[in-house]
């Protein structure tokens, strides 16, 4: 009976544990324009996607995927990808993609931003190629969904950032972030703008993975041949009983 008792302790409750951490996540996908138009979506599949017009843009394909579907609650992963076309005027396009309750299990990680914008982040048409892009992604400890330094200016903290203008491109990011002992939500946002009343149309990826610093794997080497002494000396035990 202690045998039995002592596997599960070891290798079913950290199993149950983590289970139960991913299924917290509350993913958020909103999306404004400059003229107040905004939908908000929710999922707890850590699948949204959406394809419709809002104001003067036409939404071909906004898809956005965390965890429980991808990566998990304490090494979160976040992608979003979108297809949008400006119908008739200029302007502005905002596109948050957030989730929270993410468990601070690593004790310091690094933002692992990866982005992909069509034709460099300008629209797509090759007469009116006039655009910007900003891609930023944000952690904030208080686990407020949609918490950016705008929301949240006292404890959000700007991890990423990528911008592109015609052929310039700027990014860059912080070194490793050591985060609260409290659960944390992170936020993706991308501004699209055209410049020019005419169809237009800018396809953007992002893929924001937080990842451990390096020398992180050391310290978990050890630790885990600590745990494999400790669990062979728990079954010595037990079968001496």
């Amino acid at each position: 009976m202690q045998k039995k008792n002592s596997w599960f302790l070891v290798k079913v409750l950290p199993l149950i544990a983590l289970t139960a951490g991913v299924l917290m996540a509350t993913p958020t996908l909103t999306i404004s324009t400059a003229g107040a138009s905004t939908v908000t979506l929710t999922s707890a599949s850590g699948l949204i996607q959406y394809s419709h017009a809002i104001g003067a843009w036409n939404i071909t394909v906004d898809t956005a995927e965390t965890a429980p579907l991808l990566g998990s609650a304490a090494v979160p992963t976040m992608l979003l990808t979108s297809t949008d076309q400006s119908l008739s005027t200029a302007g502005a396009l905002t596109i948050e993609f957030s989730a929270n309750n993410f468990t601070p299990a690593l004790p310091s990680f690094e933002s692992l931003l990866s982005t992909q914008s069509g034709d460099q982040g300008l629209v797509s048409n090759p007469l009116i190629a006039d655009g910007t892009v900003t891609l930023s992604a944000y952690y904030d400890p208080t686990n407020l969904i949609n918490g950016t330094t705008a929301t949240d200016p006292l404890h959000a903290i700007l991890l990423s950032t990528f911008s592109s203008s015609g052929a310039t491109y700027t990014n860059s990011k912080i070194g490793p972030l050591t985060p609260s002992s409290s659960l944390y939500s992170l936020t993706l946002v991308a501004v699209v703008t055209h410049t020019q009343s005419a169809l237009g149309q800018t396809d953007l990826t992002m893929n924001e993975s937080v990842v451990p610093e390096p020398g992180f794997y050391g310290v978990l080497a050890l630790g885990l041949g600590g745990l494999i002494l400790a669990v062979q000396r728990m079954r010595k035990a037990t079968a001496k009983v």
